[in-house]
């Protein structure tokens, strides 16, 4: 069943959120359990808000949290996601209609992103947002400071 979430459900959601975590690109990130509570609060609080869970018979198996923002250009208005997990078959398709239906609800918003920035199986998740009818925009790049700091190494001994 999918359902909003609710206040007792975040030690469970940061559980499964910890699970995910161990095998995404963050992995060498310190989680903050605090913060990852004060974050869903925030979303669950927030009438731009959107969590839902995939729950089954107390065990919760997937989460979907994302906000609606302005676009920085215009009043008109996005809804994107934050975080998307699910274990189990079936619960993804679910999740990810139910955000969508959630955030068409909203006059102002004119599109609905879903990105897969965690790294853990980025064709397969690909894949699903398109059945869904997201549409391919192209890959995300990211740089870490490790990385930056390297580079500029790179350049540096390249002058």
């Amino acid at each position: 069943m999918i359902r909003q979430a609710k206040r007792e459900d975040l030690s469970k959601l940061i559980t499964l959120a910890r699970s995910f975590h161990k095998r995404s690109t963050y992995r060498d990130y310190e989680l903050d359990e605090m913060e990852m509570y004060r974050s869903l609060s925030g979303v669950l609080s927030q009438k731009l808000g959107f969590l839902h869970v995939a729950d089954h018979y107390g065990v919760l198996t997937g989460m979907l949290a994302g906000a609606v923002q302005s676009l920085w250009f215009s009043r008109d208005q996005y809804a994107s996601d934050l975080i998307f997990v699910s274990r189990r078959e079936g619960d993804g398709d679910l999740l990810i209609k139910a955000f969508v239906d959630w955030a068409f609800t909203f006059p102002r918003v004119r599109e609905c992103t879903l990105a897969v920035s965690s790294g853990i199986h980025p064709k397969e998740t690909g894949e699903l947002y398109e059945r869904h009818g997201f549409e391919y925009l192209g890959p995300m790049f990211m740089m870490t400071k490790d990385g930056y700091e390297q580079s500029l190494e790179r350049h540096q001994e390249g002058v």
